[in-house]
């Protein structure tokens, strides 16, 4: 049976792990440092045990490793955001993963995901979800 794990920052960075009777595959696009990331987790990353190994070594520096280490739970079954509509900011009509990739692309508190993405600059309301989700990507 074949399963497909993906994380991305749309129009910037994307890994997908493509498991088939117990082959490993990893598909990237994106910049050259993250690609060398990538190269790096190939060469390591043989199956569930060497995935949580590689996953222990992920420190939440940048972008890069926030998105591998999204890639490796959600491989493992462990991914588990804390808000998982599609839109998270409904004044502004802000989808979840534009907050996400906000956040990825260094927005590290709440105003500064609002200059970006313009989540939770209207009523305020999703302003709890958008914390919740820094805590989960930082």
């Amino acid at each position: 049976m074949k399963k497909d794990f993906v994380a991305e920052i749309v129009c910037r960075d994307k890994i997908q792990i493509t498991e088939e009777n117990a082959e490993l595959k990893i598909f990237a696009r994106g910049s050259l440092s993250f690609l060398k990331e990538v190269e790096k987790l190939r060469k390591k990353l043989s199956d569930r045990d060497s995935a949580r190994e590689y996953l222990k070594t992920l420190v939440n520096k940048d972008s890069n490793s926030l998105l591998l280490k999204e890639l490796l739970q959600k491989y493992l079954g462990e991914w588990q955001p804390s808000y998982t509509e599609k839109e998270l900011c409904h004044c502004r009509a802000v989808d979840t993963d534009l907050v996400i990739d906000s956040i990825y692309l260094g927005a590290n508190d709440i105003e500064k995901i609002g200059k970006m993405c313009s989540a939770g600059t209207s009523c305020g309301t999703c302003q709890p979800d958008s914390l919740n989700l820094l805590q989960d990507f930082s």
